[in-house]
């Protein structure tokens, strides 16, 4: 299995600060995570040697990928507007950039582990692309948040509601206190 994780230069908490309000659905979850893998397989054809397994992964679910990328293409824009674009191709790029790092750094387990994700694609019953991705451990979170962690931050924290301390609105008021108060003018 493709057992790396992808990292982000920005954590999340810092990206849901520089974007508030953006997160990404779970179609936009499943499509960064789409890119990943199909950007991971792509290193592994060139520098494993694994471009058959590679083209195979792309005949068998062209019509998949394609939807995918679209919906990423879209979701970029959604979160940077005009700048959607320029992000979409630079979030790809990094992709395969730290992918090809990877594979610098130790090239017998990134194709070894590039292997076994080929064979799971291969069996007699293929998988559909969301369970291949879904089966695999590479988890990019994304230039945001997901919508579904933020929903459940926000349901985790308690609504705290302060109420008034009896005794301190009596010395407040001048009750109970035995001073008067007066107003000054």
């Amino acid at each position: 299995m493709l057992a790396v994780v992808v990292s982000v230069g920005m954590g999340s908490a810092a990206w849901a600060r520089q974007m508030p309000g953006k997160c990404a659905r779970p179609s936009e979850e499943l499509s960064v995570q789409v890119a990943a893998v199909q950007q991971r397989l792509m290193v592994a054809a060139l520098t494993c040697n694994d471009v058959a397994d590679f083209n195979r992964f792309q005949r068998g679910y062209l019509q998949r990928l394609r939807q995918s990328d679209l919906r990423l293409q879209i979701f970029f824009r959604r979160i940077y507007g005009a700048r959607g674009e320029s992000r979409y191709y630079s979030f790809k790029t990094r992709l395969a950039n730290d992918d090809s790092m990877r594979s610098i750094h130790n090239n017998p387990a990134y194709c070894k582990a590039a292997n076994q994700a080929f064979a799971e694609m291969q069996v007699q019953t293929r998988p559909s692309l969301s369970e291949f991705v879904e089966s695999l451990p590479i988890h990019d979170p994304g230039p945001v948040p997901s919508c579904s962690s933020q929903s459940a931050a926000r349901e985790a924290i308690p609504s705290i509601v302060p109420t008034p301390n009896p005794l301190r609105m009596a010395k407040l008021d001048g009750a109970g206190s035995g001073t008067s108060t007066q107003s000054r003018q």
